[in-house]
C-alpha cells in the first residue's frame, strides 16, 4: 500500500540542471555579521551558486516524492 505523504511545489531548484538537491553554504561570523553576504545555495549536481533572490524568478515545480 502507497500513501502520498505531500505534494509540495517548490520554486527553489537549480536552473541550469533542474535539480532539487540545494544545499545552503555555510556564512561564518564575518561574513554574516560584518560583511552582511546574503544567503547563498550551492547545487550539489553542478556546483553552481545561487543567491536567494534568485529562486524568486523561477516558476514552482512539484517536487519529487521519495518516501512511499
Amino acid at each position: 500500500m502507497t500513501k502520498k505523504y505531500s505534494n509540495i511545489k517548490s520554486q527553489q531548484y537549480c536552473t541550469s540542471c533542474g535539480s532539487f538537491d540545494l544545499e545552503r553554504t555555510h556564512r561564518g561570523f564575518v561574513r554574516k555579521v560584518i560583511l552582511r553576504s546574503p544567503i547563498l545555495y550551492r547545487c550539489n549536481v553542478c556546483n553552481t551558486v545561487y543567491k536567494e533572490t534568485d529562486f524568486q524568478r523561477n516558476e514552482a515545480k512539484q517536487v519529487p516524492l521519495f518516501i512511499e
